[in-house]
């Protein structure tokens, strides 16, 4: 059964703090990291698609992405890659319920964003 987090317990304080961790280091990497990357700029809105790969995705592997020699740098050259392979075509499509796109989305920036 799922619970809310309980503000007395450590866990809201440890879950919030790698929240503001997680926006401060992409924003601190290009204020649009989360906008479509073209191979020269980035493009358009920040979809869900991008927030549900790239911001969870990066958060749940936070404490290793900072072990890396520069953190910024590789998760740059991970976003960028995600695009402009492609990776997230196939999930995109329009008319994609949103808990069977998140069954895809989420599941594929936790490995893609493993250091």
């Amino acid at each position: 059964m799922a619970r809310f987090l309980d503000e007395d317990d450590g866990e809201f304080t440890e879950v919030m703090s790698n929240i503001d961790k997680t926006a401060t280091l992409l924003h601190s990497i290009d204020k649009d990291v989360l906008r479509r990357w073209d191979g020269e700029r980035w493009r358009g809105r920040v979809g869900k698609v991008a927030f549900e790969t790239i911001f969870v995705g990066v958060a749940r592997n936070l404490p290793e992405i900072e072990q890396q020699a520069d953190p910024k740098a590789w998760v740059l050259e991970r976003v960028q890659r995600i695009w402009s392979e492609g990776k997230l075509d196939g999930m995109t499509s329009g008319g994609t319920r949103g808990t069977d796109r998140i069954r895809k989305t989420v599941p594929f920036g936790d490995k893609w964003f493993e250091a």
